[in-house]
């Protein structure tokens, strides 16, 4: 510890920290305009400077680290002038026209303006007309005259996104930021949500709202399983923009594309308002209580008869809806549950209990690892805010990044490794270095099965691996090398991770201590999952003969299950949606009930950490989901459960098995051998209410991507058509090429195409295919 005087005051702080960093932990005011929390020190706007005893200059105190017996002043006249300068400055060329810019009211220079007495501009310069300028997304408005050279949207962009797409053209007052590489950009919003002034707006909402207008409701995203809080800005009932704030954890006021703009349909005018009831093709509007009169009677007549009742659970149900429904399939003599949480949430949770590993794990461990492996996930369309934090970690901490995949992910430009294998062979990559600390020794003779695992490794030698996996020596022998210079390692597992690699992660977990970080692209999948404990694979909840109706609660199984299957079931079926928009089953339902919206709802999710995240109501909903749960339970004769829901989960996600085991059966990855194209599916379990976001659709793009090495080998060029076909079926769509892909694998990643579904046995495991120029 070392003593400064801050203002005449003594302060004991730390080494290695800047006199702004120390001011503000101790109350004191220095005022800043390029500064940032999340990002390095910039120093460009001068208005943090600072008087230091022995400097005949004032200093940058965001820069300028505090020593022993420093003695520094923040507030001087000499100090107040000098930044009524600067600010004079930075205004010779903002325009001045704050009542129609859409940062009015919360925009950091106009704070500073007021705060320091300036009620003119005093310089000016001759400049163009304020016009708006193209950016690197259309979700996002750039008004170049506004901006005043802060950089911050600049250095997020690097720093926080881990993209280039911003670069800085010119000198003096000719400077300007300019987009780059508008192909790097990932529409995320990092750099919108640090520019202090109205340069940058985003631009999507109709509808604009001013801060003392405008009702501000804190809650948790429903896109993927991060747990991002965020905050819903509203006015009147009407969703008018979402943002992050600094305050709020796990994100710290980052967001990804979906979580900033991906909500815009929450003012859809599709949304369901009424029942409906369908006899043959004839859809008509019925009252509440007759369409709940209905049901009762439906699935008392079911359970009479002897037939099962499914019920398919979207994993961003919350908690409290879940476990409701789950009650009511207790009722029933038949009932079996599913969700599209089975094929990664679930079966992730099933593999930790075989293991005997208790689930859930800190963000904040992420910085004590000196080695991350990131298979599964590009930590992009989901997760993205993972892949901040590891960002962080690299560069605040040095850690090593290593990622395992088909192709490049938003990490491969600063990753140490980058091996890029065939789908099914990511195992290997995780079984050498399991039989590394074997052969260091016996971490692991505690874990019941150690020594069946240690001969099932060492049966196979590591150049054998590394023929199967096409490694190079350097590569392997660097991997190693990084390996044993580690002292924690950490593993991402993102939902493309097959089975056989999952299991092959958690032994190694087991062997070597690595913590182990799950990447859930559903908000509350793993709610979900510790919820109904039992889950059926969605495909054969449709294709059971003896179940003789499915409740649809928020789901969208075309995105998953091949539409001839469910062409079949909503034939002999019936079929009871729950839904906030229509979706592709709400055209086939017997019975459609309006359900809340996100927006609408109170309750909670549990994050992929297992971390609760509270989900709270901006508006009332006509129907409240919750409390119509509530009444249809009690009309069948259930009861309302006591206790708190989180803590049933939480026991169970957190229970610990006396003995460890090692997952060493076989498990098959690839169905089907009529092909010699790997189909990989990826961001499928992404909310079908997105398809109702405008934002959203201005950036999607073509769904089907091959390699640089099957373009040219078979003639192809950037949005050809193809033809890809199996025994389950064919389809035609335009392609794009990725130079990054591993020959002979064809990437699926659908906005809302899935006419390619049909040609998956299971969708998370790759289909042989071949491919063709159509």
């Amino acid at each position: 510890m070392i003593s400064v005087t801050i203002d005449g005051k003594e302060i004991k702080t730390e080494e290695k920290r800047t006199i702004l960093e120390v001011a503000r932990e101790n109350g004191v005011y220095i005022p800043t305009l390029c500064y940032h929390e999340r990002l390095f020190p910039i120093g460009s706007c001068r208005l943090c400077i600072v008087e230091i005893e022995g400097f005949d200059r004032p200093q940058t105190s965001c820069n300028t680290y505090v020593t022993e017996g420093m003695k520094i002043k923040t507030n001087t006249e000499r100090l107040y002038l000098m930044r009524r300068e600067f600010l004079k400055f930075i205004l010779m060329e903002h325009p001045l026209d704050c009542p129609q810019c859409d940062k009015a009211g919360e925009c950091k220079l106009q704070d500073l303006v007021y705060e320091h007495g300036i009620e003119k501009g005093e310089y000016k310069i001759d400049g163009k007309k304020e016009r708006l300028e193209p950016f690197s997304t259309p979700l996002i408005r750039k008004w170049a005259k506004r901006c005043v050279l802060c950089l911050r949207c600049y250095h997020a962009c690097l720093e926080s996104a881990g993209r280039g797409v911003l670069g800085i053209k010119g000198g003096g007052y000719e400077a300007k930021i300019e987009v780059v590489r508008g192909e790097e950009c990932i529409s995320c919003g990092e750099c919108l949500s640090v520019c202090p002034v109205g340069a940058l707006t985003e631009n999507l909402s109709p509808k604009k709202t001013r801060p003392w207008m405008a009702e501000e409701t804190v809650t948790t995203c429903s896109h993927c399983g991060f747990g991002c809080s965020l905050v819903l800005v509203s006015q009147d009932g009407y969703l008018a923009k979402v943002k992050g704030e600094e305050r709020l954890l796990p994100n710290s006021g980052s967001l990804c594309v979906r979580g900033r703009f991906g909500y815009d349909f929450a003012n859809s005018d599709s949304r369901i308002e009424r029942c409906v009831r369908r006899i043959y093709d004839e859809k008509r509007e019925i009252s509440l209580e007759e369409a709940e009169s209905e049901l009762i009677s439906r699935l008392k007549a079911i359970d009479s008869e002897g037939g099962g009742v499914g019920f398919l659970l979207s994993p961003r149900l919350t908690n409290e809806e879940a476990y409701l429904i789950a009650e009511l399939g207790k009722i029933l003599k038949k009932a079996y549950f599913s969700s599209s949480a089975y094929f990664f949430p679930y079966k992730l949770i099933n593999l930790y209990k075989s293991a005997g590993i208790p689930y859930g794990y800190d963000y904040g461990d992420i910085n004590a690892c000196d080695l991350i492996f990131v298979t599964g996930s590009d930590l992009l369309t989901d997760n993205h805010l993972l892949g901040v934090k590891i960002r962080e970690a690299v560069k605040k901490r040095g850690t090593k990044v290593v990622t395992v995949d088909q192709y490049d992910s938003s990490l491969s430009n600063i990753a140490h490794i980058n091996f890029r294998v065939r789908p099914g062979l990511e195992r290997i990559v995780f079984d050498v270095i399991a039989l590394e600390f074997i052969r260091e020794g016996d971490k692991a003779l505690n874990v019941s099965n150690y020594e069946e695992f240690r001969s099932r490794l060492l049966a196979t030698e590591r150049e054998e691996r590394q023929k199967e996996l096409g490694l190079k020596d350097e590569d392997l022998k660097e991997l190693i090398s990084l390996v044993r210079r580690s002292e924690k390692i950490g593993i991402v597992i993102g939902s493309g991770t097959k089975d056989s690699t999952l299991a092959s992660i958690l032994n190694l977990s087991l062997v070597s201590g690595s913590l182990l970080f799950p990447a859930i692209e559903q908000s509350n999948g793993i709610g979900i999952s510790a919820i109904l404990k039992n889950v059926l694979s969605p495909k054969d909840l449709f294709k059971d003969s003896n179940i003789k109706g499915i409740l649809v609660f928020e789901e969208e199984p075309a995105h998953y299950v091949p539409d001839s299957l469910l062409s079949e079931a909503y034939k002999s079926k019936y079929i009871v949606n729950f839904t906030f928009l229509p979706t592709y089953v709400t055209n086939y339902a017997h019975l459609v009930f309006p359900f809340s919206g996100f927006h609408e709802k109170e309750g909670t999710y549990v994050s992929g950490s297992g971390r609760i995240g509270y989900v709270k109501r901006m508006k009332m909903a006509r129907i409240d989901s919750l409390s119509f749960l509530k009444d249809l339970l009690l009309k069948l004769g259930g009861s309302i459960p006591e206790g708190d829901v989180t803590k049933e989960i939480n026991q169970y996600l957190k229970e610990e098995k006396k003995e460890k085991a090692f997952i060493v059966e076989s498990r098959t990855e690839v169905n089907g051998d009529d092909g010699e194209y790997f189909l990989v599916a990826k961001d499928i379990f992404k909310s079908p209410y997105l398809k109702y976001s405008k934002g959203m659709s201005l950036i999607d793009s073509s769904p089907i991507y091959i390699s640089m090495e099957d373009a040219n080998s078979l003639n192809i060029r950037q949005k050809d058509k193809v033809r890809i076909w199996n025994g389950r079926g064919s389809e035609t769509g335009e392609v794009s090429i990725e130079k990054s892909l591993v020959k002979g694998v064809i990437l699926y990643k659908p906005a809302f195409d899935f006419r390619f579904v049909k040609l998956f046995d299971e969708i998370d495991k790759p289909a042989k295919v071949k491919l063709e120029k159509a």
